[in-house]
């Protein structure tokens, strides 16, 4: 059955006015494969999001900062720590810090006091000299300070991150290392491509690609 079926259409494109038998043959396959629907039938899943990490990054440094506004001195220290997962605490790899490092660099060029809290010195600072206009005095002797003779707080930025199907869930914060007042938070997503999967190792094995389907057959 299915022969005859080959035998008609090579007969009905041969029969067309102006075709050669060597053109039926060159166009055959093709024709054949779209007829009886017997062509591969293998496609991409979903187009995969190239979007640069970093861009997403600053943008959620940007809005962290706005977010800031002037609840801390600009002067005040804001420690950075790596991102975790929040399903593998001990997760050993490098994309929880590549981002925390992207989002601190981005509040740095925002004028905001950046330190990464691991590489933070265990010793006491030493006090900052006085400012010139400190030397008025109370009547009990205590030197009056203005606002930014001292930072007035102290911050930490903590975040986490989830990896989902097609997307990573990241969340940050910026709290008051000694309260846990938050001052700012932001949320956002980064796609599962590429580039994340080389920071994520165990995307690897959760990547798309060819999904074939089932040929159909007369």
């Amino acid at each position: 059955m299915r022969n005859c079926a080959y035998l008609l259409l090579v007969l009905a494109l041969a029969s067309l006015p102006g075709c050669s038998w060597s053109k039926v043959k060159r166009n055959y396959d093709k024709t054949a494969d779209f007829v009886f629907d017997i062509g591969p039938t293998a496609a991409p899943l979903n187009a995969e999001d190239e979007t640069p990490i970093i861009d997403l990054n600053y943008e959620a440094a940007d809005e962290l900062a706005s977010d800031l506004g002037n609840d801390i001195d600009k002067q005040s220290p804001i420690r950075v720590h790596p991102f975790v997962n929040v399903s593998r605490q001990a997760d050993p790899s490098p994309f929880g810090r590549v981002v925390a490092e992207q989002v601190a660099s981005r509040l740095a060029q925002r004028d905001l006091n950046v330190v990464m809290a691991e590489a933070q010195t265990r010793k006491a600072a030493p006090a900052p000299p006085l400012p010139a206009d400190a030397n008025a005095t109370e009547p009990g002797g205590l030197a009056l300070l203005t606002k930014s003779a001292y930072p007035t707080t102290e911050a930490d930025m903590t975040g986490s991150y989830l990896i989902g199907a097609d997307v990573i869930y990241l969340s940050a914060q910026v709290a008051d290392s000694v309260t846990g007042e938050v001052f700012s938070g932001w949320q956002w997503t980064l796609p599962v491509n590429q580039n994340t999967m080389t920071l994520l190792p165990q995307l690897r094995n959760q990547q798309g690609g060819l999904t074939p389907t089932v040929q159909r057959q007369f």
